[in-house]
């Protein structure tokens, strides 16, 4: 048995339940989820180095976890049985190694020929839209389960009151949403291109939407990106108003 491989196995499980068990008590949404993302952060960086990119970005919570924990825990195990085997002069190889793997993971990913960005995407109809009901909603592509509802749950007639998600993800092409109005019952869908409405960089921010009547509105709110809805309230329109990216705004 190896002491030191033990040592960092327990290390690691102990920080990941720590992180987990916070993130189901915190308030902060973006917390949230980087609380949840950081224990298995480098075994999706893993996925993605290795060509799984498009597995890593479906993974539910629950399926991340099941194949990314304990994967990690034996190759800690190992490391530390390797530290404890080896000659002193390897530490340092080891120490560098580690260096290079953190300069590495430091680098901006690509995902299918798009770059990976931290950013952050949601919507509250409850604060922002309430005479209206989201029925389907779908940012981009990807298919990651953070970015649509299950496509069960549209095709039962169920209503989407808020979603936000963040974390680092592609920069996806588009927004697509589709609401009825509770008065009338009246559906509409709006699809917009978003690949000419973003900047080059929207790192850290948020892409927000807000439905009024038949029209969408889609804003890019700056760092930190999540959308303070009740707290900004009162100056919500004006706010609003100077980061809207559509529809277009008069000159």
């Amino acid at each position: 048995m190896s002491v030191v491989g033990l040592t960092f196995s327990i290390i690691y499980i102990v920080l990941t339940m720590a992180c987990v068990g916070y993130s189901f008590v915190t308030s902060d949404h973006k917390g949230r989820y980087v609380l949840r993302q950081v224990p298995i952060e480098l075994g999706l960086l893993a996925l993605m180095a290795v060509g799984l990119t498009p597995l890593a970005v479906r993974l539910s919570w629950f399926t991340a976890y099941a194949l990314i924990l304990p994967s990690t825990v034996a190759v800690l195990y190992c490391l530390g049985w390797l530290l404890e085997k080896s000659p002193p002069l390897l530490w340092g190889v080891y120490g560098l190694s580690a260096l290079i793997l953190l300069a590495r993971s430091r680098w901006r990913p690509k995902a299918m020929g798009r770059d990976m960005v931290m950013h952050s995407f949601s919507f509250s109809g409850i604060w922002d839209s309430p005479d209206v009901e989201v029925l389907d909603y779908q940012f981009g592509s990807s298919g990651n389960a953070s970015t649509l509802p299950y496509k069960s749950l549209v095709q039962h007639g169920k209503t989407f009151g808020q979603w936000i998600t963040c974390g680092v993800m592609p920069r996806f092409e588009f927004l697509y949403v589709k609401w009825r109005l509770k008065a009338s019952g009246q559906v509409y869908e709006d699809k917009v291109d978003l690949t000419t409405r973003l900047p080059a960089d929207i790192t850290n921010c948020g892409i927000h939407f807000v439905i009024k009547g038949a029209q969408l509105y889609v804003y890019l709110i700056p760092p930190p990106g999540v959308w303070p809805a009740r707290a900004m309230k009162p100056s919500a329109p004006a706010y609003l108003k100077q980061h809207q990216v559509y529809p277009d705004q008069a000159k």
